[in-house]
């Protein structure tokens, strides 16, 4: 059976002092601890840097929203409204005593708008009084084209009138029924050369005696 001899140091040489390798164990660990600070370091300044632009990407699009209290970097152009031109052809008055209205002729194509100025009528004349609690004032004027107002026996026909101007519907005074149409318009597209009926509204056989004028201006429009 063989013996185990330990490895003996070739002849000449000598062992390393103890002194001498305890300090190459430090500096070894000295050179390691630097390494891993290094490293260290090296990836907390490659964290903060700042990136490299890359030559490829696209910049920014101007349409982000811009940051509070920035100006906005958009360049569209704002909507511009068309400036309205008013043309007043004149005041029409349309008296409540008249069943056939107030005729009036198109002079040209195009729009044109009825404002309620003033007055009003009576469905009830004056020598007639109406019940108690019967309310008699109005404002509304039916305008029918190229022809007169159309009837349902007694009642004239609101399906046929081409426009309803002014209608606040009965009121129990004079000045009532004029403060609640104050302000009234109605805009239409007419042709040149129709014509207008523009008529107060009552039963067909009670338009005798009705007190009172109801006063519309009417206005060409135009846009520029």
């Amino acid at each position: 059976m063989s013996m185990y001899t330990p490895l003996q140091p070739e002849p000449g040489d000598s062992p390393a002092p103890s002194w001498v390798r305890k300090v190459n164990s430090i500096a070894a660990l000295v050179g390691a601890f630097a390494a891993l600070l290094g490293a260290i370091i090296g990836i907390f300044v490659w964290m903060g840097r700042e990136p490299i632009p890359d030559p490829n990407a696209r910049p920014p699009s101007a349409a982000t929203s811009p940051t509070l209290g920035q100006a906005s970097t958009s360049t569209s152009s704002p909507h511009v409204r068309p400036i309205e031109h008013l043309e007043s052809l004149g005041l029409i008055r349309i008296k409540g005593d008249v069943r056939d209205g107030t005729r009036i002729v198109v002079p040209d194509s195009g729009r044109y708008r009825f404002v309620y100025r003033e007055g009003s009528y009576s469905t009830y004349p004056e020598n007639a009084p109406a019940p108690k609690g019967i309310l008699t004032w109005r404002t509304a004027i039916y305008a029918f084209r190229n022809g007169g107002p159309t009837w349902n026996g007694q009642d004239i026909r609101q399906s046929d009138a081409f426009a309803i101007i002014a209608d606040t519907g009965d009121k129990a005074t004079l000045l009532e029924v004029e403060t609640a149409a104050a302000g009234s318009q109605t805009e239409v597209e007419i042709t040149a050369g129709d014509y207008l009926s523009l008529v107060g509204v009552d039963g067909y056989s009670y338009y005798s005696g009705n007190p009172g004028t109801v006063t519309l201006e009417w206005f060409r429009v135009t846009y520029s």
